[in-house]
């Protein structure tokens, strides 16, 4: 399955005739009036102040440090798969460095699709969330700053 290429760019001079008045002129307080604040009910149970369900290791982890780290969670076939195919998209069709291009490759990729719905990370995120969650961006050819 071929993945089609989606290229932006962006020259230099757009970059200079854009006024730089316009990004300067954001008023910034009206960020803040985006962010809301949610009762009690709305929050997932692990962030609510009272949690009337026991709380297992994973549980416990996630509340205190924010981050959870599961070792052997994910199926290496499914981890290869992905792999072989990452390769052949973005190596050998085509060289693109930071891999996939656009947000939602797993749209056109079914090793990835088959990757980020598995089983055992559906449970794990429905167990710490309290409710099903779907796969919205995977930004796969993002590259943090702070890499080398």
């Amino acid at each position: 399955m071929q993945v089609p290429a989606i290229s932006f760019r962006i020259d230099n001079n757009t970059l200079q005739q854009y006024p730089k008045t316009k990004i300067e002129s954001i008023n910034t307080t009206s960020f803040e009036s985006l962010a809301g604040t949610f009762t009690e009910n709305e929050l997932p149970w692990l962030d609510r102040k009272i949690t009337f369900k026991p709380l297992n290791e994973p549980a416990k982890t996630w509340k205190k440090n924010g981050v959870l780290i599961v070792k052997s969670l994910i199926d290496h076939q499914l981890l290869d798969r992905y792999q072989t195919d990452w390769i052949q998209h973005n190596r050998i069709n085509h060289t693109r460095q930071g891999g996939y291009p656009g947000p939602c490759p797993y749209m056109h990729v079914d090793s990835l699709l088959n990757l980020a719905t598995c089983q055992p990370i559906r449970q794990t995120i429905s167990h710490l969330i309290g409710e099903e969650m779907g796969v919205h961006l995977a930004l796969t050819g993002w590259k943090s700053t702070e890499r080398n």
